[in-house]
């Protein structure tokens, strides 16, 4: 096979898997449902200084925080702070 041809296969295997990729075709995470913003508002944190307070009531008090883990916490607190951010941003 020609170099060309290799060339158009890798392309389109990129496409393809460019495809799979859950963010939008800017980078940017999708737009939350407004079940999802309304699950994220009521998430309580389970740690930290905010323990046992929602979403909500945090990014009230110290947006920083929220945004902080939306960007760093890869678990379901990050989940619901990615949510809850995106879905602010939104509104």
């Amino acid at each position: 096979m020609s170099d060309i041809g290799c060339l158009v296969k890798s392309r389109a295997k990129r496409k393809r898997r460019a495809g799979r990729r859950k963010p939008n075709a800017r980078g940017k995470a999708a737009i939350p449902s407004l079940a999802a913003l309304a699950a994220a508002e009521l998430y309580e944190l389970p740690f930290g200084k905010w323990k046992g307070y929602s979403l909500a009531q945090v990014f009230e008090r110290d947006s920083g925080y929220v945004e902080w883990l939306a960007r760093e916490v890869k678990a379901m607190a990050g989940e619901m702070a990615r949510a809850y951010v995106a879905g602010r941003a939104t509104l």
